[in-house]
C-alpha cells in the first residue's frame, strides 16, 4: 500500500521540544512572531505568559523548598503550609515567599479557568482564592 513510514520521534526528541517551549527564547518568540500576545493576567490568554513567567522566576526557590522538604527540614504536610513555614524559618525571605505565592496562585488560575462542581449547577466564584498548591 502506498504512503511513508515514519517512525515516532523518540520521548528524549518530545522532551526536548517541551522545555523549548515551556521557556522563554527563540521557539516560543518564532512561534507567536506577528501574534498579538496579551500580558494582562485578567485575559485569560495573557495570564499563561504572566503565570509561566512568575513560575520561571520563583522555580528556584520552589527547588530549594523540594530539597528541604525531602531532608525533613519541614514539619508542616502541605505545601502552602511549608511555604509559610520556610518562611518563618528564614529558609526563605518574605520577597522569595511572596514570589512563589504569586506564582502558585497564577498557576492555579490557570489550571481552573473552567471548574464547576460535578452537577454543573453552580459556580464557585471563590475558588481560586483556596489555594491547595
Amino acid at each position: 500500500m502506498g504512503g511513508g513510514r515514519f517512525k515516532p520521534p523518540s520521548d528524549r526528541l518530545g522532551t526536548q521540544v517541551a522545555r523549548n517551549l515551556m521557556q522563554p527564547g527563540g521557539v516560543r518568540d518564532r512561534l507567536t512572531n506577528g501574534m498579538f500576545v496579551p500580558l494582562d493576567e485578567r485575559d485569560p490568554v495573557g495570564m499563561l505568559g504572566v503565570a509561566l513567567a512568575a513560575t520561571l522566576k520563583a522555580e528556584p526557590v520552589e527547588q530549594r523548598l523540594r530539597k528541604l522538604a525531602r531532608s525533613g527540614a519541614f514539619h508542616a504536610l502541605t505545601a502552602r503550609e511549608r511555604l509559610a513555614e520556610a518562611l518563618q524559618t528564614g529558609a526563605i525571605s518574605p520577597v522569595e515567599f511572596e514570589d512563589v505565592a504569586r506564582a502558585r496562585k497564577l498557576k492555579r488560575d490557570v489550571i481552573m479557568v473552567d471548574d464547576f462542581d460535578m452537577a454543573l449547577r453552580h459556580h464557585d466564584a471563590d475558588l481560586l482564592d483556596r489555594l491547595i498548591f
